[in-house]
């Protein structure tokens, strides 16, 4: 093989190598795994009063898979039951985990809605029927030849199952296709179970909702349908009809919300390093799962902290408003060394951005330079300064430009102290000053009087 035809095979492997790595990349790193979202779920659809029956909350991630967690999340979960009694149950979802489970233990019939809350996660629900013991009922041989006999000698309309119409969870949902509403159908607690399968018919005024019709086993009490969309607004799920006929008790329609696909907060600074005279804009973004912005259709609050370091903050809370994808701040040092600034939302884990901070060499070897100009000037315009005096506007130069910064002059303060001019022009008039600028920002920090007064 010669040079040539060697030189052509390895820029074609290189080229290959290349190729693979650009078409893996959008699958390795567009899709970053974390929680986004709660789900509630139970061990059977249906429980006997007095009958227990265990909970699970799991984490989830935009695609509804499950994902393990990489801190310890603490989950409120309230249950309310059709009488209105309310319980409420903390879950810790530990480290490496994506579940936790408790045990619910039935008290009256009906149905029992639960809700799984964290502040930085989207909301879970679930809905449980609960029904009279088995020892307060007919035997399922019974119960079917008495139906059979009651429809024959009664009155037919009577007789028709009672049904519920419910949704679960009762939260604006993401319309990326992926995020879904439970739509139940649940036999009334009045209502004997089903003889035979009753299938349910819906009307979506958008999305997909699957299956459809609904089909409520023989013997069972509920059956659910899974209500997704791509389109922010109101899907309204309708009762149709059904086979054999049912009653619907309450409202015959839900209307679930569906919003922009908005599931992560990234804060970010520019610039990431800054002198201690200087300040950096950082921004609040809202983002779906591959970083692009999304405009809100909501107000959203972001607050900020410092992490680690001390500095000020231009506000201590961003508003998002609807329409917007994003908010502003400035921060301020005022020390040097790393800084870690955090943002927070409902509904959305913790943002974070660090920054590094240094000492301003420009501004310090500028003020050097304007403090020995100014105690130079003094010392050249007063016949009664001795040379010494240059040495003095040296040290009050620097003194003023601190000052400065600190906000100590109020009317200098407001200028672009980094800028070098400024820089220049404080440090002179500081050097020129000379002791007299030390006076006065004693009695303006009131040690002057603490000084007299101890002697």
């Amino acid at each position: 093989m010669t040079f040539v035809s060697r030189t052509r095979t390895a820029l074609t492997l290189v080229l290959v190598a290349c190729a693979v790595g650009l078409a893996a990349t959008p699958y390795s790193y567009a899709y970053d795994k974390r929680p986004v979202k709660l789900a509630l779920s139970a061990s059977a659809p249906t429980v006997d009063v007095g009958s227990s029956v265990a909970v699970q909350v799991t984490l989830l991630d935009e695609a509804n898979e499950p994902v393990d967690a990489t801190q310890a999340f603490s989950v409120d979960v309230d249950i309310v039951t059709s009488s209105g009694t309310t319980e409420f149950r903390g879950v810790t979802i530990d480290v490496g985990k994506s579940t936790g489970d408790f045990t619910f233990t039935a008290a009256e019939a009906g149905t029992v809605e639960f809700r799984a809350d964290h502040k930085s996660l989207l909301a879970g629900g679930m809905v449980l029927g609960v029904r009279e013991a088995e020892t307060s009922r007919r035997s399922g041989g019974d119960s079917a030849v008495m139906d059979d006999i009651l429809r024959l000698i009664g009155d037919r309309e009577l007789l028709r199952p009672k049904i519920e119409l419910r949704y679960k969870p009762e939260r604006k949902l993401l319309a990326d296709g992926s995020d879904e509403a439970l739509v139940y159908a649940i036999v009334s607690e009045q209502s004997p179970p089903p003889a035979t399968d009753i299938q349910i018919q819906l009307h979506n005024s958008d999305g997909e909702l699957t299956p459809n019709p609904l089909v409520i086993a023989r013997g069972e009490y509920a059956a659910t349908a899974r209500l997704r969309s791509q389109r922010a607004g109101t899907v309204t799920v309708e009762y149709l009809r059904a086979s054999p006929a049912v009653d619907v008790l309450g409202k015959a329609a839900v209307a679930v919300q569906f919003g922009p696909p908005i599931t992560r907060l990234e804060l970010i600074a520019s610039p990431r390093k800054i002198s201690l005279v200087d300040s950096a804009q950082f921004v609040a973004r809202l983002t779906d799962q591959t970083g692009t912005p999304l405009a809100t259709d909501q107000e959203r609050r972001v607050s900020l902290f410092i992490e680690q370091g001390s500095g000020q903050l231009s506000s201590a809370e961003i508003l998002i408003r609807p329409g917007e994808a994003e908010g502003r701040g400035d921060f301020r040092p005022n020390a040097t060394g790393s800084i870690v600034i955090s943002a927070a939302t409902t509904g959305m884990l913790p943002a974070s951005v660090e920054l590094s901070v240094g000492w301003p060499l420009l501004a310090i070897a500028l003020a050097l330079v304007g403090g020995l100009a100014g105690g130079w000037l003094a010392h050249i315009t007063s016949n009664r300064e001795r040379p010494w005096r240059i040495l003095v506007g040296l040290v009050t130069g620097v003194v003023a430009y601190a000052a400065a910064m600190l906000g100590l002059l109020e009317p200098i303060a407001a200028l672009n102290l980094p800028h070098p001019f400024v820089a220049i022009v404080v440090s002179v008039a500081g050097g020129w000053l000379g002791i007299g600028l030390l006076d006065w920002l004693l009695k303006r920090l009131g040690l002057s009087d603490q000084a007299s007064r101890s002697e």
